[in-house]
């Protein structure tokens, strides 16, 4: 799997794409972007048995869904999972842990942290 399949995966799914259309980025976003969007970024982690490597592979996401209002921002948070969960993935596992009101910009942000499993 590739951050590419997680990629094709969301902009596929038509509740998500409703919302921030191709407005996904990863690690940065444009310097004057459109909202609402989702910001992300992605590590794979090697897990290892007492038989060797396993054969199923784990990512490590964080998605950051940033939103002007707040009923978008409630909209992002219940499309993202089941954007995930709507894919051929075995396992997603995801919580928030962070939301905030970025009062400079005007801008509702909630951090995800998504563990995926091929």
């Amino acid at each position: 799997m590739s951050v590419k399949t997680v990629l094709d995966a969301l902009k596929a799914h038509a509740g998500l794409s409703a919302l921030v259309g191709g407005r996904i980025y990863r690690s940065t976003i444009p310097q004057t972007p459109t909202y609402p969007l989702i910001l992300f970024d992605a590590a794979e982690e090697y897990v290892n048995t007492l038989a060797g490597k396993s054969s199923l592979g784990k990512w490590e996401y964080t998605f950051t869904c940033k939103s002007k209002t707040f009923s978008t921002m409630e909209n992002l948070v219940t499309q993202l999972p089941l954007a995930l969960r709507s894919s051929t993935f075995e396992s997603v596992i995801g919580e928030v842990v962070d939301d905030e009101y970025e009062d400079e910009q005007g801008i509702y942000a909630v951090t995800i942290d998504v563990s995926i499993w091929l």
